[in-house]
């Protein structure tokens, strides 16, 4: 009941005779690797490709969710098609934690649809720092079973543990 009440905004379920319709020609890539391996610089890649075989800006689109953090987007952002990126055709959605990253997504999904409506072309959904995420929801999970962010609860647990240990008499031989 918590969680219903702490996102407000419900999901639409629809029929997997619809989802297939609307996935069917999608791709989905996973891309990890270390700091600096080149994950953010290969979907800027994808846009410079699209560019270079004359894939016109209005059949463009990628919607960027960022943990708030210099990435490689900021580093990367002179790579990028000037076509692209002086017409709005990337937007990036900035996040702090799980609310956030609930409501880029949902309006990134939005925007993506219309997109597609209008186009007939797929974009783009890129998830910047994959790691955060999970933070993020476990902060979440903290804030509404306990009422304290991930980092309050575990300074509550060590503190409680090392009470407790200080009172512990341990045996002598």
């Amino acid at each position: 009941m918590l969680i219903v009440a702490a996102i407000k905004n419900f999901a639409t379920p629809i029929s997997i005779k619809q989802f297939n319709k609307d996935t069917v020609n999608t791709e989905k890539l996973l891309l990890f690797g270390e700091t600096g391996s080149g994950k953010t610089k290969f979907y800027i890649d994808i846009l410079r490709h699209q560019h270079n075989i004359g894939v016109k800006p209005e059949d463009v689109l990628m919607c960027i969710i960022l943990p708030d953090r210099p990435t490689g987007v900021t580093k990367l952002y002179g790579l990028i098609p000037s076509e692209y990126a002086e017409n709005d055709r990337i937007k990036i959605f900035p996040v702090n934690d799980y609310e956030d990253t609930i409501r880029a997504t949902a309006s990134a999904h939005n925007l993506l649809m219309d997109h597609f409506n209008k186009t007939g072309k797929f974009g783009y959904a890129v998830f910047e720092l994959l790691e955060n995420y999970w933070v993020f929801s476990q902060d979440y999970f903290c804030r509404q079973a306990y009422g304290q962010t991930l980092g309050e609860y575990f300074a509550q647990m060590q503190s409680i543990l090392t009470v407790s240990y200080t009172h512990l008499t341990l045996p002598t031989n």
